[in-house]
């Protein structure tokens, strides 16, 4: 009876810490969604390295499809959990780091029809010593010389 009754007190501790034991990890991964309305009518995917981006060098890929002209910036804008600004946004010149042709012309190349020129940006911008603990979002936007908002992604770290 005795042995009955360790083997029984033995499973239910094995058990219990078994079950306290997270399932699942949850990576606090950046989720880019469209910017709200208004702003763009062009939205694109981004992704950061390191994500969620700490403060330091911080690479960014953004697709999509859509035209840029010639002297496009790269802007990111970081903003703590009340959507206040933090810092100046980060600028990077679009045209002379990590497009594959810039700038877009309208027409695709594949079948000889005009649309959206696809793009693929790799650029690193560097996010400032008083970037917020997570949660914070970032508003990353292509803008033309002029300051138009030629597209836009907005993304919330977890």
């Amino acid at each position: 009876m005795k042995h009955n009754l360790i083997l029984v007190v033995v499973l239910l501790a094995t058990l219990s810490i078994i079950n306290a034991i997270p399932h699942q990890l949850n990576k606090r991964a950046t989720n880019f969604t469209t910017c709200p309305s208004g702003l763009s009518p062009n939205t694109f995917t981004a992704t950061l390295q390191p994500d969620p981006p700490t403060a330091g060098d911080c690479a960014i890929t953004a697709t999509g499809t859509f035209v840029i002209p010639e002297g496009s910036k790269l802007l990111v804008q970081v903003f703590d959990s009340t959507a206040n600004a933090v810092g100046e946004p980060l600028t990077a010149d679009i045209c002379t780091n990590g497009v594959d042709t810039c700038p877009t012309d309208g027409t695709d190349g594949t079948d000889g029809t005009d649309g959206p020129t696809p793009f693929n940006i790799m650029d690193t911008v560097t996010i400032p010593a008083d970037v917020p603990q997570p949660p914070f979002a970032l508003a990353i936007s292509i803008v033309d010389t002029t300051g138009n908002i030629l597209g836009c992604t907005f993304g919330t770290t977890g």
